[in-house]
């Protein structure tokens, strides 16, 4: 062989071998198609603690042809809020101190409840075994007392007493004798009990397990009351352990009436919450002898059972944390009491991610287990939890958007883009919409990074969206946290200007044929018009009401008229002003007389 040629063999053996080579991708290294970014890929940003003492992470990117999407989140052990700042590189850095105001953690009652039986194991009554056999049982009383915990004040237990009103074979359901027919009527109640022994009980028992039976009656005891304040349903863990003082001494759930009729699905959903509850502490506790599962990942399965049931009432918590997903964590419930929709909203998400991208399976594998929390998801799923966590933060965005086809970035029984089924808790159905998660644009020809940084906070394990465009050049960025806030970032490349306006179908709205979509996003200083064809002849008007909600209740409700004609079509015509921004609710009246006309769905909307 001639020496050239041996050259020539040699450098090909070389570049080869070069090629071959394992090489770790960084944000540096964006992954591209013909020298461009592949739009919806994932690239993590590598984060380090400099030497001041920061939780640090330097990236270029380029914005003229795209726009990127900077995900940061905190996987802070440490609930709290923390603080974030992004800088142009050349831009001056000073050490982020840890906030005063993080929150450190509290133990639950369970865990109390639960340390007590483990100390006095051997008193206990051996009820606590995977049976699925209805056991005969006497009459049981037709009138009974009951100890209820006011929810709000933990330490208050209130008497009330109560009449049998249903003897199934998976529950008896009592009913405060303070409550009237007219709020819980005897078929009602009826409907209740059939539905809990014939869906909700087999629903629960295959999805998570066997419950306890303390009493030996195999049912569960439902109270129907209205002492348990603001909350719909309550499962309350003393009723497990005869001997402590104010005991049930059975499986008991307290079901809340409102002071109106409300739906018998609006008790049915509530009931399959709090069973699942009922069932986790027997999984654990008598049966393993292990704690109870943190509260979080134990409302999570909570939420899946009513989603498993048939209930959607929890997309309603989606939309909230969807709304400012920075503001909640998905662990830790740091606000006030009843501000924790958010945090409920990202738990539900995050479970119904779970579930689509390892399917029912997990469930019995992380119910039926000795590890709790972060432990028992990473053991369940054999994926280490900061990895998950991105994957599932990046899930919200581009789940149905289209930019990756790939299942671990999409939601298969969720749409987090477009109108929800309608969801019935009063008289009139709600119908929300989910846009994904918020984001905040950064436009970084204006916003001169190195002279006024971007400053935020972010929740202990909550996420941020950042939109970084309008460079012509690529500018080189630096993401600055607290070390305590074990911050961690992603960047995703997307179509210039891309945006998903959501809509509603033509026919969504009962009565009415719209002419063209129903807008559910809705810009300020722009003449927006809405018209289309009543259904059925002799009406004489449509009325068209935004109703505001959440945030936005110091804003007026806001009605229009539109006469209709002689074909039967009418034109609404109007302008947002910026001070009404905000989410609100949307129903239509038909008028067969201008005096009254009943709206038969409501629909979420927002202004922006």
């Amino acid at each position: 062989m001639k020496p050239d040629r041996v050259h020539r063999v040699y450098f090909y053996v070389l570049f080869v071998a070069f090629c071959s080579l394992p090489f770790e991708l960084n944000a540096e290294e964006i992954p591209s198609d013909n020298g461009l970014p592949r739009i919806g890929e994932v690239v993590p940003i590598p984060m380090t603690d400099d030497n001041q003492g920061n939780r640090t992470g330097i990236f270029t990117v380029d914005t003229k042809n795209f726009d990127v999407l900077l995900m940061v989140y905190s996987l802070s052990q440490q609930p709290g809020s923390y603080p974030i700042r992004l800088i142009s590189e050349r831009g001056f850095s000073k050490k982020i101190k840890l906030p005063l105001y993080v929150q450190k953690t509290t133990i639950p009652t369970a865990t109390a409840y639960a340390e007590y039986y483990f100390r006095r194991r051997s008193v206990y009554p051996s009820q606590f075994v995977e049976s699925s056999e209805s056991s005969p049982m006497s009459s049981p009383d037709t009138t009974r007392d009951f100890w209820v915990r006011r929810v709000e004040e933990p330490d208050k237990f209130v008497k009330v007493s109560a009449d049998l009103k249903f003897h199934g074979q998976r529950c008896l359901i009592y009913r405060d004798k303070n409550i009237p027919d007219d709020f819980m009527p005897p078929d009602q109640i009826e409907e209740i009990g059939t539905r809990f022994d014939n869906e909700i009980y087999p629903s629960g028992r295959t999805h998570f397990g066997a419950e306890s039976d303390i009493n030996g009656d195999s049912r569960i005891t439902i109270v129907i009351t209205g002492m348990v304040s603001n909350h719909a349903a309550f499962f309350d863990q003393k009723d497990l352990f005869p001997d402590v003082p104010y005991s049930n001494k059975q499986e008991t759930i307290f079901l809340r009436v409102p002071p109106y009729r409300v739906p018998t699905h609006f008790f049915t959903a509530t009931l399959a919450h709090e069973l699942q509850h009922l069932i986790n502490i027997n999984q654990r506790v008598f049966l393993r002898h292990t704690y109870p599962e943190e509260r979080w990942l134990d409302e999570g399965f909570s939420y899946l059972a009513e989603y498993l049931y048939g209930s959607q009432g929890t997309i309603t918590h989606a939309y909230t944390f969807l709304s400012s997903p920075q503001n909640y964590s998905l662990l830790y419930f740091t606000k006030p009491y009843g501000e924790n929709q958010g945090t409920l909203g990202a738990i539900y998400l995050f479970m119904r991610y779970l579930l689509d991208r390892y399917g029912e399976s997990i469930l019995p594998k992380l119910v039926q287990s000795e590890k709790r929390g972060i432990a028992n998801v990473e053991a369940a799923t054999g994926i280490d939890f900061p990895t998950l966590y991105r994957d599932w933060a990046a899930a919200l965005f581009l789940s149905g958007t289209g930019l990756n086809p790939d299942p671990v970035f999409n939601y298969r029984s969720l749409n987090l883009r477009g109108l929800q089924a309608p969801i019935q808790i009063f008289r009139v159905p709600i119908r929300h919409f989910l846009n994904g998660p918020a984001e905040k644009v950064i436009n970084l020809h204006k916003e001169k990074l190195e002279k006024r940084p971007f400053e935020s906070s972010i929740e202990a394990m909550g996420v941020q969206y950042l939109r970084l465009k309008a460079s012509e050049t690529p500018v080189r960025l630096k993401l600055i946290g607290s070390p305590e806030s074990r911050l961690e970032a992603a960047l995703i490349y997307l179509p210039k200007d891309f945006e998903l306006v959501p809509q509603a179908p033509v026919e969504t709205l009962e009565g009415i044929l719209l002419d063209s979509p129903l807008p559910l996003v809705y810009p300020t200083k722009k003449k927006i018009t809405i018209s289309g064809k009543v259904i059925h002849p002799g009406v004489e008007k449509v009325g068209l009401r935004f109703e505001p909600q959440l945030d936005n209740l110091n804003q007026q409700a806001l009605t229009f008229w539109s006469d209709v004609d002689a074909e039967g079509s009418f034109t609404f015509t109007f302008k947002f002003h910026p001070k009404q921004k905000g989410d609100f609710l949307i129903g239509v009246g038909l008028f067969t007389n201008p005096l009254e006309a009943p709206v038969k769905e409501n629909i979420w909307v927002r202004v922006q």
